[in-house]
C-alpha cells in the first residue's frame, strides 16, 4: 500500500505501525444489486491501536460511477491511538488549552461521507464536502486496480 502511487501519501508514520496489524484486504463487489462495492481490511484482534477486527467502506450504486450512499465501519480507538486526531496547545479565551485537530492519516478514509438527500440536490443544496468525495476518489481507482 505504501508503494500505491494513490494510497501511499495518505499514510504518515503512525498509520504506518497501525498497518503493521493488517492481515488482509479483500474488495466485494455488488453484483447481485448494483454496481457497487465493498473495501474490506481484516486486522489482528486484539490490536493496540482499536477494538475492531474488521473495517469496511461500503459504496452503494445502482448505477455505474453513480455513489448513491457510501456506509464505513466506525472506529473505536483505544486511547491516545487515533491518528487522525492531535493535541495542538491553542488559547482560547485568554487560557491555554489542549484540543483536538484533525491530520492527515490513511484511516480519514473510515471517516462518513454524508450524500445528499433528493430534497438537498432539488432545492441546489450540496452537502458532500468536495475534500471527501475526492479522498474516496482514490479507493475507486484502487478498488478497480488489479495491483492491490
Amino acid at each position: 500500500m505504501v508503494n500505491h502511487p494513490n494510497i501511499g501519501e495518505l499514510i504518515s508514520e503512525k498509520d504506518r505501525e497501525i498497518l503493521k496489524h493488517l492481515k488482509d484486504i479483500t474488495v466485494n463487489l455488488h453484483e447481485d444489486y448494483g454496481f457497487g462495492f465493498d473495501i474490506n481490511f481484516t486486522f489482528d484482534s486484539p490490536n493496540p491501536y482499536f477494538i475492531e477486527e474488521n473495517l469496511q467502506k461500503k459504496f452503494v450504486m445502482s448505477r455505474a460511477n453513480v455513489i448513491e450512499k457510501v456506509e464505513a465501519t466506525k472506529i473505536n480507538w483505544k486511547d491516545g491511538c487515533n491518528p487522525t486526531l492531535k493535541k495542538v496547545r491553542k488559547k482560547r479565551g485568554g487560557k491555554k488549552m489542549m484540543v483536538n485537530v484533525a491530520c492527515p492519516s490513511f484511516f480519514s478514509f473510515f471517516d462518513q461521507i454524508h450524500m445528499p438527500s433528493d430534497d438537498d440536490l432539488k432545492q441546489g443544496k450540496l452537502v458532500i464536502i468536495r475534500e471527501d468525495v475526492e479522498k474516496d476518489e482514490g479507493a475507486l481507482d484502487t478498488a478497480e486496480d488489479s495491483s492491490i
